[in-house]
């Protein structure tokens, strides 16, 4: 029995019956933000592992970003009349119909909306949402692109929230709002993805509950753009309505204003999305599906979670699956891949709040209608399609509807200028740079011009500057911004480049050459899987801030560990007379000082002193003080004269241990002074490392969003995507001297939008206005004409390159004089004859078109394409010399058959050891650049319609050798540039004849041929992977939210206890969730309590017991007393209400047999949540996000005071399968997910992953 509980002055209210029906949700407790530590043996609780979703309820996370349509009222969309949109019908204002409008009813609390707009008949139904430009903005905001039903009374829908939007019709069908509606919209940033994972805990109770607030608060998960996509029906998207194309809004070359230049590019992110998802429901035949169980009501009206049928994604699957991401938009129907919609049935759902981790599949949350979808989601959404993402869109949008400030909107006040304030130079700054710190004499003089007026403009205090530089291929564009970086970091300004992703690794690249300091430089996007992208991970930004999180964990570990041995605490110093055989005292069950001992824990530790030199070396120039560096290297100075010590050949064990004072006998020294000098030293470190510790001023980092805050603030050059840098509109961004924006003729404007919203100072854009466009949805609005054409266009100055370095001058002949009326002169490194050496042995020449004339038929030219290419990729394998792998980009005009050749081409040239090959079609190419093309122009369909552009780039991808094909005529029939073309090569004597029938005959040779040389690949290659997986992280029972809120223990070791009451707490919410109707459990268990009730059993302060008490046993104990008398609770709102809870039983499952594993999955997906623990090695602290923790033999972490293997107690909150296949063998891994009480910073807001065969004990509790 425990002690009485104290409750003087507080109501006792008797176990389950004292929660009332329909509590507020769990409140939180308080937690101590410091790291958890491993003080005693066989619990430990700090580190840097797992990864999955879950986290604290909305009472303990930071209030989410309240972005939804609709003002306070937080609703769905609402229904109205009239407008029009993409491909939509003619309104009913133009059918004389007067547009209908829904009253928005401001600030009333919890009022009943049934407001009604009735649309007459012959106009088409649409469902409007509250929506908005920016502030003034001109005519964007609109809902469904073209309605078709009539005669349709439109009702706002009956819901606690209030009708929250005044709509207002405008000609040709666009909706304009006033300032006081718009500027209430979106001003907290979108709620999904980053945004709302960094703000508050995954998964967890209360995520989307408690919106229904008296003040009318906005629903947080919905943005004003995804209600306006969910408010579209099937057939509204796919309505085809030619008429609406002629009355786009054109966007102009100039802007009256920040708000008209806005408002269009709002309306640009509609269009785009409408007919990206009118293009994938109209080719759903390949997309991706689920199998769906059911659709889980959630609390929140229009929230539903999606339950997969994990069942059915198998490795013999015959299609393709996506794990879901925040912004996939989801067509739920009752069959995957047909066209016959059904508009009642057939609906679209928004994915958000997803996990980081994309290795699984699992359940995940929708945003759904709430007029068209409530009624029918849990009968027939049956399948979950994959359409499209529109995160990007979803971030651009609420960077168009930041409120507007002098900072946030300067840069484009900038874009916006005349051409005269373009034009001006300043006089009055003087900049001074000694330009002999970089080395520039690799450019020319055109380069170093350049160069040196940006930096002036740079240092301009008095005027916000814009350059352009406008150069071809290979003109040096690269070089300069190269350059830039390099003065700029000399300067100690800050610096921002946005490139397109294929051109960030080209950039990281050229920096290490130049000895860049790359630690200076930090990533936003995620680098791909190749080997030269893999070297320069460490610079993204998840990468950066996991890397310093782990460097400061493991930092402060090793400078505890250190203290603790010099400071003698694992070893008993009462001077006891031990046994020579003992290794531990009988007392105190501390070990025995031996010399011996002693030395080999001090090697150990000085072993892994790399825990301190990599954060030194790593970040010590950009995120540790001079001071801390300085005391680092002077403390890694003196353990070094200490380690030289200890191995003094006169030291004797007895003699230590007197002078150590460890020794009740006394010990004569004569004349040997080793020992005395060894104990001296050991003083002066034990001070010198405690003092170290007390003044160590490290950031003060409680969650994920803090780490990379940190980590971006203290980047000078940050390189990012357009769409990547929404993240710094999270962060407190200084001012940024510099917005360099590379590749300027590729990007979107509206893209570019997001970090001209940034506070920027000056512009510099580099483009080739000949080259690749971005893509846009139709040429007659003018969305095709990218940012740098039109700067170029309104007489922005511009520096122009004229003298090319990188193609050979065979290729550059034709795009020169065509594009660019000869005026670019070839560099000395191309006409070297030594550029081309490596190819010489090739049996075609650098550039030449080959004549494939002689087949019909779509079907015999998809053969006659894949046999030509694989018969130029064996003549490029056989012919070239043993030198350095070549990149060789296969490039189809006509895309229709480049699924096809990839499919053929990819095993075989995957591991090739000579040639890289990337196959893209005109549609997809991006612009990389390769050492050989092969350009496919066999055209199948005669309709099809190519950019000049995209043409330009083409042409321009390959640097030494540039192989055409195609059948000649059909080529020069096209007219304009193809003609010239096919002109060029027929009168440079450049055209091949192809033998057709040969080849037809040779294809099927050919696939079997053994030409694609060898393979760097393991005969054990995985051939396919799939994982899966079950947890109650996000998982609704019966719309309530069953976890409990996250726990962490800070510096206690007390682990065991915050995974029993975290599990306990977790059951009684899963049986309130059961109640009719289904109930919170607001009770929040006390840890001081349980832990005043454990030493009381154990008579002594946690941490002290015995060892043979610790780890286990001290669980068994924990259990033990939650069975009786069990832990007090209370609420929040009401403190002074306690109540005691108890367990009924608990159990330990075995998990050894397939069917005790199986009665494990079972046991957890019935609500049962379990209490697990495992031991710990040195990976534990290292682990990324998402990663599954597997224990390592070779290196347990011991307790630094009982020198006994640590353990570490956890809830687990689900389970998983990783199939894998290699050759024939199907291999499956299991592992278990976990909260756990080590802080948000661990894993993913506190929860991970373990293998299960890491596991040693798993328990059951029973309430």
């Amino acid at each position: 029995m425990g002690p009485k509980r104290r409750r003087k002055g507080k109501k006792k209210v008797g176990g389950a019956a004292a929660a009332a029906a329909g509590e507020e949700a769990a409140a939180a407790r308080d937690e101590d933000a410091a790291g958890p530590s491993h003080a005693a043996a066989g619990e430990a609780s700090s580190g840097a592992g797992g990864g999955a979703d879950g986290g604290s309820p909305a009472s303990r996370a930071a209030s989410p970003p309240t972005t939804a349509a609709g003002g306070q009222g937080g609703g769905g969309p609402v229904s109205g009349g009239g407008g029009s949109a993409p491909g939509g019908a003619e309104t009913a204002q133009r059918q004389g119909a007067p547009p209908a409008a829904v009253t928005s009813v401001q600030g009333a609390p919890r009022a009943p909306a049934s407001t009604a707009a009735t649309v007459p008949q012959g106009s088409p139904r649409r469902t409007v949402a509250a929506q908005s430009a920016p502030s003034g903005a001109a005519a964007m905001a609109q809902s469904a692109p073209g309605g078709s039903a009539t005669g349709q009374t439109a009702t706002a829908q009956s819901s606690p929230r209030a009708a929250t939007s005044t709509q207002a019709l405008m000609n040709e069908g666009f909706l304009h709002l006033d300032k006081s509606v718009s500027n209430n919209l979106e001003e907290e940033g979108p709620a999904f993805g980053d945004a709302q994972r960094r703000k508050k805990a995954i998964g967890v109770d209360n995520d989307d509950s408690n919106r229904d607030d008296a003040d009318g608060g906005r629903d947080p998960n919905k943005s004003l753009l995804s209600e306006i996509v969910l408010s579209w029906t099937i057939q509204d998207i796919l309505l085809d309505d030619e008429a609406h194309k002629s009355k786009v809004v054109k966007i102009p070359t100039h802007f009256k204003g920040v708000d008209e230049y806005l408002g269009l590019y709002s309306q640009f992110i509609l269009e785009e999305t409408w007919s990206n998802l009118k293009v994938s429901l109209q080719n759903l035949t390949s997309s991706a599906y689920y199998d769906i169980n059911n659709m889980l009501r959630c609390e929140s009206s229009g929230v539903f979670f999606v339950d997969i049928n994990l069942k059915k994604i198998e490795l013999k699957s015959t299609h393709s699956y996506r794990v879901a991401q925040d912004g996939d938009v989801f067509l739920f129907s009752s069959h995957p891949h047909s066209h016959d919609f059904d508009s009642s049935l057939d609906f679209l759902g928004i994915a958000f709040n997803t996990s980081q981790c994309t290795s699984f599949h699992r359940g995940f949350k929708v945003l759904v209608s709430d007029q068209n979808c409530t009624l029918y989601c849990e009968e027939n959404g049956k399948f979950g399609i994959f359409l499209i993402n529109i995160m990007d869109a979803l971030k651009a949008w609420s960077v168009f509807n930041l409120d507007k400030t002098e900072d946030n909107c300067s840069g484009i006040k900038s874009m916006l200028n005349l051409s005269e304030m373009a034009k001006t130079d300043c006089k009055m700054c003087d900049m001074s740079f000694d330009y002999e710190k970089i080395k520039l004499s690799h450019l020319n003089q055109q380069q170093l011009y350049s160069l040196k007026s940006i930096i002036s403009a740079v240092h301009c205090r008095s005027n916000k500057h814009i350059e352009l530089i406008q150069g071809p291929p290979g003109s040096g564009k690269t070089e300069i911004t190269i350059a830039l970086l390099q003065v700029l970091h000399h300067m100690n300004l800050k610096v921002l480049l946005c490139a397109p992703k294929t051109n960030i690794v080209k950039f990281l690249t050229n920096l290490d050459k130049c000895l860049f300091p790359l630690e200076d430089a930090l990533v936003l996007d995620n680098l791909d899987s190749t080997e030269l992208a893999k070297e320069f991970q460490r610079l993204c930004l998840c990468h950066r801030s996991q890397d310093f999180l782990v460097g400061i964990t493991l930092f402060k570990k090793w400078l505890r560990e250190m203290f603790v041995l010099l400071n003698l605490d694992p070893y008993c110093t009462e001077k006891c007379d031990h046994e020579p055989t003992r290794i531990r005292c009988s007392t105190n069950s501390l070990l025995v000082f031996t010399l011996s001992s002693f030395k080999e824990k001090f090697t150990k530790l000085l072993m892994r002193k790399e825990w301190l030199t990599n954060l030194k070396e790593r970040f010590s120039e950009i995120y540790l003080s001079a001071d801390i560096a300085n005391d680092i290297t002077n403390l890694l100075s003196l353990l070094k004269d200490f380690e030289d010590l200890l191995c003094h050949e006169r030291l004797q064990d007895k003699r230590v241990q007197w002078t150590f004072g460890l020794s009740s006998v006394p010990c004569k020294l004569g004349g040997n002074s080793a020992a005395r000098k060894l104990n001296d030293l050991r003083l002066q470190y034990v001070d010198f490392i405690q003092r170290f510790r007390s003044s160590l001023k490290l950031p003060k980092l409680e969650e994920r969003k803090s780490l990379e805050d940190f980590c971006i603030k203290h980047a000078k050059v940050i390189i990012s995507t357009t769409q990547s840098t929404f993240r710094l509109h999270e962060a407190a961004m200084e001012p940024i001297n510099l917005f360099i924006v590379d590749d300027a003729a590729k990007i979107n404007e509206c893209d570019l939008i997001i970090p001209l919203r940034l506070p920027v100072t000056h512009i510099l854009m580099l483009g080739d206005d000949f080259n690749l466009q971005p893509s846009k949805v139709w040429e007659n609005a003018r969305f095709s004409m990218n940012p740098f054409k039109r700067l170029l266009n309104l007489g922005f100055r511009k520096h122009m390159l004229t003298e090319q370095y990188a193609i050979h001058p065979s290729i550059w002949q034709f795009p020169n004089e065509k594009f660019y009326e000869g005026r670019i002169t070839n560099g000395a490194t191309v006409v070297s004859p030594e550029y081309n050496k490596q190819f010489k042995g090739l049996k075609f020449p650098n550039y030449c078109f080959i004549d494939v004339t002689g087949t019909d038929g779509p079907s015999c030219k998809n053969t006659i394409e894949l046999a030509t290419i694989q018969y130029m990729l064996k003549i490029i394998s056989q012919g070239l010399e043993d030198t350095e792998v070549i990149d060789v980009g296969v490039l189809c005009l006509c895309g229709s058959y480049v699924g096809g050749i990839k499919s053929s081409l990819g095993k075989k040239y995957a591991t090739h050891n000579k040639i890289n090959v990337h196959i893209e079609s005109a549609d997809s190419f991006e612009g990389e650049t390769y050492h050989l093309v092969i350009l496919s122009m066999l055209f199948k369909d005669e309709n099809t319609i190519l950019q000049i552009e995209k043409i330009n780039a083409a042409l321009t991808r390959a640097r030494h050798c540039l192989w055409m094909f195609g059948e000649v005529d059909s080529v020069s029939d096209r007219g304009g540039i193809f003609a010239e073309l096919v002109h060029d090569v027929i009168e440079r004597k450049c055209i091949l004849k192809w033998n057709t029938i040969t080849t037809i005959q040779s294809k099927y040779a050919l696939e079997s041929d053994n030409f694609h040389g060898s393979s760097s690949a393991s005969s054990n290659e995985t051939i396919h992977q799939v994982c899966t997986e079950f947890t109650w992280s996000g998982r609704p029972k019966r719309t309530k939210y069953i976890l409990a809120p996250l726990r962490v223990q800070g510096n206690s070791d007390t682990c065991t206890m915050h995974s029993c009451l975290g599990a306990m707490e977790s059951m009684y919410k899963h049986q309130y969730a059961c109640l009719e109707p289904p109930q919170d459990f607001s009770w929040i268990l006390s840890t001081d309590n349980l832990k005043e009730e454990y030493e009381n059993v154990v008579a002594k302060e946690i941490g002290s017991e015995e060892i043979e008490k610790k780890g286990k046993h001290r669980l068994a104990t924990v259990l033990e007393i939650l069975k009786e008398p069990g832990v007090l609770g209370s609420r929040k709102q009401q403190p002074e209400v306690v109540s005691n809870f108890k367990i009924k039983s608990h159990s330990q499952l075995p998990i050894k047999e397939d069917q005790e594993i199986k009665t494990v999955f079972d046991t957890v997906k019935d609500g049962k949540i379990l209490v697990g623990h495992f031991h710990m090695s040195e990976n534990f602290f290292s682990l990324r996000p998402g990663e599954i923790y597997h224990y390592d033999r070779q290196k347990p972490y011991l307790n630094p005071v009982s020198s006994l293997q640590a353990s570490h107690a956890v809830m687990i909150i689900g389970s998983g399968v990783t199939m894998t296949k290699v050759k024939k063998r199907i291999q499956c891994a299991i592992h278990l997910s976990l909260q756990n009480s080590a802080g948000r910073l661990v894993g993913e807001n506190g929860c991970g992953y373990v293998g299960l065969e890491s596991i040693r004990g798993l328990y059951q509790l029973d309430i």
